[in-house]
């Protein structure tokens, strides 16, 4: 089989999943500049010394792949040596669309080619949960320490508890795991900011009631180790699909890629670095989307041990040094929701 055929058997999303993951040469980062023409990085510091990516060779031309392999030539990094790092090169933003939030910053619209979403219904959730009758242990499990297995966490659930195997929410509580109050308020203050009437049409998603009546109840906390990923996947389990998911990233930077309903279509690459926020909303809910790669060496400098740091902040640091954590809360039931016992 020729290379041109094994490429046209892969849709074009898991083309870019497959490019971003690629950990064939020990010498070289798969080459964002390959997506530079849609590719987005919108909180990268305009002082390159500042940059994390920059710093760790992620720009670097010597990650192309008409560069020859490295395994022989001088740059070649290596103990004590540092990665090229290149020159980073002017993204276009021209297809963006640039809003005024109302807290005084400045937000962007990313568009996917998407349709309204299907509209799950309450009684399906309940007959995916009774259809649930657990999933079989694995009888090969060994012992492992504890600082092995905190390696291995990937997720925990606030709120309602997702169900990995149904797909759907747990919804057989009668009280759901709490969700931070805290937490709550930030996403709300997050939601509110946005001038919908800019992002959305009128009467085309519902939200026009988003600033009032918007009340995260559920979320998952994703816990990456550097080398893990979150392949393709749409979020169809709440009983409002164009409500807003607010997604908060700390830790290594990563790409996020957001593709339209299809995964034929090329997807966006996001560069999503520590503290940035991406709201997901309207038919936006129900693009495809994935984190093909956590980007090495890309740890902002504060999360540096000190010799102030607490045993907890300590222990903080040192789980996140090597990971990136991602919180996504969402409203699964819509204002006015009354649930029932389905029998």
């Amino acid at each position: 089989m020729s290379e041109s055929d094994k490429t046209t058997q892969y849709t074009a999303f898991r083309l870019a999943e497959k490019h971003f993951k690629n950990r064939a040469s020990r010498d070289k980062l798969p080459s964002l500049r390959k997506y530079q023409d849609t590719l987005v990085d919108l909180s990268r510091p305009h002082r390159q010394e500042d940059d994390p990516l920059w710093h760790a060779g992620w720009w670097s031309p010597l990650n192309d792949a008409d560069v020859k392999s490295a395994s022989w030539m001088p740059w070649t990094f290596g103990k004590g040596k540092e990665r090229d790092k290149g020159e980073r090169p002017e993204l276009s933003i021209s297809e963006l669309k640039e809003i005024q939030l109302k807290d005084g910053k400045v937000g962007w619209i990313v568009e996917p080619e998407t349709e309204p979403g299907s509209v799950i219904g309450y009684e399906e959730i309940v007959a995916r949960n009774k259809s649930w009758t657990g999933d079989i242990p694995s009888d090969k499990l060994k012992e492992k320490t504890v600082s092995q297995l905190m390696g291995e966490i990937r997720w925990a659930n606030l709120g309602w508890v997702y169900q990995w195997s149904t797909k759907s929410y747990d919804l057989s509580r009668e009280i759901p795991i709490p969700f931070p109050p805290e937490l709550a308020k930030i996403c709300r203050k997050v939601s509110a900011s946005v001038p919908w009437a800019e992002v959305w049409p009128a009467h085309s998603c519902g939200w026009e009631t988003w600033e009032e009546d918007y009340a995260p109840d559920t979320g998952i906390v994703n816990f990456y180790q550097e080398g893990q990923t979150l392949m393709a996947h749409v979020d169809r389990s709440e009983l409002d699909p164009a409500r807003p998911l607010v997604s908060l990233s700390l830790g290594h930077s990563a790409i996020l890629l957001l593709g339209t309903t299809s995964r034929q279509d090329p997807p966006r690459p996001i560069v999503l670095r520590s503290g940035d926020c991406l709201i997901m909303s309207g038919n936006g809910r129900q693009a495809y989307h994935g984190v093909p790669r956590i980007l090495e060496g890309t740890l902002p400098s504060h999360f540096g041990p000190l010799e102030t740091d607490t045993d907890s902040m300590a222990a903080i640091k040192r789980f996140i040094s090597s990971a990136r954590i991602n919180i996504n809360a969402r409203q699964v039931f819509p204002p006015g929701f009354q649930r029932r016992d389905i029998t």
